[in-house]
């Protein structure tokens, strides 16, 4: 507005007193200028659950009634299966990975999908209601990855026929990536200073294996 206090963000929503908005805020007025049902939803809804790292693209937003707005892609959906995390409207965390499946490729999907079962967000009883053929195929093979390089060494694992590790279970006080029990073997797969290779299973106490570290470049 012309004395200064009232921002216009979209039409009919207004940031008061400053111009700039939070990465929250602006999500919070892309919502508000999108309808009283509506809420957050695809990539910028996965960002706000922490499935994905914001990259500040278009944000999305699903409500009853679609209603075109400058900078943000509007979607219509009878029901919007709307939660209100942080206080900003947003699609639950199932129809949040339903949306996202349309939007990534496969394997930042799953990596989005795996950060939901490690953070207890979502369960395999409730994915397997999902409409994502891709959701539910991951979800029926969950594996506790933590990274995409621990991804990436997972299908390796895989794709060379090798025996299936456990991944991230507990051992003592430390909890090595991958591990093979009945040949002693544990693989670590993060940046060159998160681990150093034996000496990090000695510090930990753990007598008898052989350790390998598999470095980010």
């Amino acid at each position: 507005m012309k004395d200064g206090h009232l921002h216009e963000k979209h039409r009919g929503v207004y940031a008061v007193g400053h111009r700039e908005l939070t990465v929250e805020g602006r999500w919070l007025a892309a919502v508000k200028a999108c309808g009283e049902d509506a809420a957050l939803s695809h990539y910028a809804a996965a960002a706000l659950w922490g499935l994905v790292e914001w990259d500040g693209r278009r944000i999305d937003v699903t409500a009853p009634t679609r209603r075109e707005q400058q900078g943000i892609s509007t979607h219509r959906t009878t029901r919007p299966d709307r939660v209100l995390p942080h206080n900003i409207p947003v699609t639950s965390v199932l129809r949040t990975l339903d949306a996202l499946a349309s939007v990534l490729p496969f394997k930042p999907f799953r990596r989005a999908v795996r950060n939901a079962f490690n953070h207890d967000l979502i369960t395999t009883a409730e994915t397997a209601r999902a409409r994502s053929k891709a959701l539910r195929q991951i979800a029926a093979d969950i594996v506790p990855t933590e990274s995409v390089l621990e991804d990436h060494v997972h299908d390796l694992i895989r794709a060379a026929g090798f025996e299936e590790p456990l991944v991230n279970v507990p051992l003592g006080d430390y909890r090595p990536d991958f591990r093979w029990p009945q040949r002693a073997l544990i693989v670590e797969a993060d940046g060159a200073g998160t681990h150093d290779n034996v000496c990090t299973t000695r510090s930990a106490g753990i007598v008898g294996h052989t350790a390998a570290t598999i470095t980010a470049p």
